[in-house]
């Protein structure tokens, strides 16, 4: 942003990416993964977030995950039901004026907590308000490309 005489934007885009930082760690954030090492003009523009949930005083999450079933139009990921998933599509605010989010959240239980917890593996795909039906397509196949990488995600014994 400096390299295009905006200096105030990069003021506020380094505060946004703080902020964003502050975020992750307050919600037991333990990855992030996202593009690295490849030019410009082929970055997808797709992270995904995983971090721990925890149900509140040691009860089960089960209440979360129904609501999440009720309100929210949860499906299992899979057949073997092992993976919970919820698509939601919202406007992003502050910094990213005119910009909307495709996110899409996975929750897998961890084997043996009585699902007091569990990971949980959040995408995001942005892209422009208003953005046409190429767009639209090129969201919808990083969704699908969001679905076949969490879909693969297996616990393995130590």
């Amino acid at each position: 942003m400096k390299r295009a005489h905006r200096p105030d934007l990069d003021v506020e885009f380094r505060s946004a990416i703080r902020r964003a930082f502050a975020q992750l760690r307050s919600n037991d954030a333990v990855a992030v993964y996202l593009q690295r090492d490849v030019p410009a003009e082929q970055v997808m523009p797709m992270s995904i977030i995983v971090s721990v949930r925890r149900a509140p005083e040691g009860r089960s999450l089960d209440g979360e995950v129904a609501a999440m079933f009720r309100e929210g139009g949860a499906q299992f990921l899979r057949d073997d039901r092992a993976i919970v998933r919820m698509e939601a599509d919202r406007a992003l605010e502050g910094l990213d004026r005119g910009i909307r989010t495709k996110q899409i959240a996975y929750v897998i239980a961890v084997p043996g907590s009585a699902r007091t917890r569990a990971l949980q593996f959040t995408t995001a795909v942005p892209y422009p308000a208003g953005a046409d039906d190429d767009a639209m397509r090129m969201v919808d196949e990083m969704v699908a490309l969001s679905d076949v990488i969490v879909s693969t995600f297996a616990w393995e014994r130590p």
